[in-house]
């Protein structure tokens, strides 16, 4: 047999003879050969099953979810995520920054975070005071105001973001404050966050005192002399 020979760069090289192995017919009823894994690959295989996701729900703050408001110790922020590994809260403050006036971003535990916005709190939006109803997973926020009513006493329900709601002060029972009757001192405070104030400066008929039931944006705390 003769050989095809080509030449390049002065040299002569001869191409590789290919070789086929006849296999002959395949039983489709023969097993398949089974691929074992390596050593390492099944090890690595077996820690990555082993090692369980941590998720908002597995560390009971489901409503952790990004983008939610939250308190932290460092003040009011943003949730970014919770890390899988270890279950790490990450979130970005709101109310300040770094230097280089970007957002830092805080690495907590579950339990150093608390939900800004929760059911049946008492908030001010644009619209006036209302109740939160429902916190939904898509940081919708549900408010019914309860200071104006619609047509046939129908009391409207407004659906809004985390930055649209403010948390009206709170008082203390003993507190001096200063109310749009007058100077009084709050005596107590009622379920639905209205606040019980006794008149100091001045009185009714006969000798009476009176008692004013204020809203919390109402009224301001008066300082004492001392501080």
């Amino acid at each position: 047999r003769r050989a095809a020979r080509a030449t390049m760069g002065g040299k002569q090289s001869v191409p590789r003879r290919r070789f086929s192995i006849n296999k002959g017919p395949v039983d489709p009823s023969a097993p398949k050969p089974v691929r074992r894994r390596s050593f390492l690959s099944r090890l690595t295989f077996r820690r990555r099953a082993s090692k369980a996701v941590i998720d908002a729900d597995s560390l009971g703050i489901s409503w952790a979810v990004p983008g939610a408001a939250a308190l932290t110790p460092y003040g009011p922020a943003t949730i970014v995520g919770v890390r899988g590994e270890d279950g790490v809260v990450l979130a970005r403050p709101t109310t300040w920054f770094l230097a280089t006036g970007k957002p830092p971003v805080l690495f907590l535990q579950a339990s150093q975070v608390t939900p800004a916005f929760y059911a049946y709190q008492r908030v001010k939006t644009q619209y006036g005071l209302g109740v939160v109803k429902e916190v939904r997973r898509d940081n919708v926020i549900v408010v019914e105001i309860n200071s104006w009513e619609l047509a046939y006493g129908c009391r409207p329900t407004v659906f809004l973001q985390a930055d649209a709601l403010e948390v009206p002060a709170t008082f203390a029972v003993g507190e001096t404050v200063q109310t749009q009757y007058g100077e009084g001192k709050i005596v107590k405070k009622r379920w639905d966050g209205v606040y019980e104030v006794r008149a100091t400066k001045w009185e009714l008929a006969y000798k009476q005192i009176p008692h004013m039931f204020v809203q919390a944006d109402c009224m301001r705390r008066v300082l004492s002399a001392s501080a």
